[in-house]
């Protein structure tokens, strides 16, 4: 099992639409959580529609860790399908239950940690950071960390103020070098990737490309275009995922944690 997070310091660089899509497109079954605390479920409200009621997710989650009853087989009861292997756990009801809930984040990611038996990886959505965020301890159990950005000044600036002490963070967890950059390219002001990484001192692991159209079968459901399966904009996000994944089997190589024959397949 792998956990994957993706998270931004920048205004709205499309983190819930690429944690979708890298769902739809991974190797391995996959739950996308939407640990998002500044905002209700954009899942709901965007891919499906809001043809789900908002009974299953991460406030009864929160509510289970306050009851002592976290563990796997809630999480296992607050999914929603998506598709045969893709599951979903909604985002909070509401943002004020989302910010009240510091205490949740580390009983999360421990038992997140132990979902290897069911060979299900889970892809975090954590929308935007903040400083002395109290989701860090998510973060600290990822096997990778993607910091989603625009390859622009604005987007640089934000992030380089504080991907440094994140870096420090995860480094307290022993993952200090499981930080990475994830690109979505914008047709405006654009950087190139070495331009990037050299700014923010973290390798870029992939570049999504810019595809409004497609990317809108993600973030408010609309039925896909001609050709989106051959489109460069999900030829990206499985470039994306073929990526991540060799960087966490190598990681996991270097470590002498070998990994499972499937991610040695993938």
């Amino acid at each position: 099992m792998a956990v994957i997070a993706l998270a931004s310091f920048s205004g709205a660089p499309g983190v819930t639409t690429t944690a979708l899509a890298l769902t739809f497109a991974w190797h391995r079954p996959a739950i996308l959580v939407e640990a998002d605390t500044a905002k209700t479920s954009s899942v709901l409200l965007g891919y499906l529609r809001g043809q789900q009621p908002h009974a299953k997710g991460m406030t009864q989650l929160a509510i289970a860790q306050q009851n002592g009853t976290l563990t796997a087989d809630e999480i296992s009861e607050q999914r929603i399908p998506l598709t045969e292997e893709r599951d979903v756990i909604l985002g909070f009801t509401n943002v004020s239950a989302g910010q009240g809930m510091n205490s949740l984040w580390g009983s999360l990611g421990t038992v997140l940690s132990t979902l290897d038996s069911a060979g299900t990886d889970v892809i975090l959505d954590l929308g935007r950071l903040a400083a002395r965020d109290p989701r860090i301890p998510l973060l600290q159990i990822a096997d990778s960390v993607l910091l989603v950005m625009h390859p622009s000044l604005p987007d640089i600036f934000a992030t380089a103020a504080a991907a440094s002490e994140l870096r420090e963070q995860l480094a307290a967890a022993g993952h200090g070098e499981y930080l990475d950059l994830l690109l979505v390219d914008t047709p405006f002001e654009t950087w190139n990737r070495a331009e990037v990484s050299k700014h923010l001192r973290a390798e870029v692991a992939a570049e999504i490309k810019h595809d409004p159209r497609a990317a809108a079968t993600f973030s408010i459901g609309l039925e896909p275009p001609k050709k989106f399966l051959s489109s460069g904009y999900i030829r990206s996000i499985r470039a994306a995922q073929a990526t991540i994944t060799q960087r966490i089997a190598r990681r996991r190589e270097h470590l002498g944690a070998r990994p499972s024959q499937q991610e040695s397949e993938a």
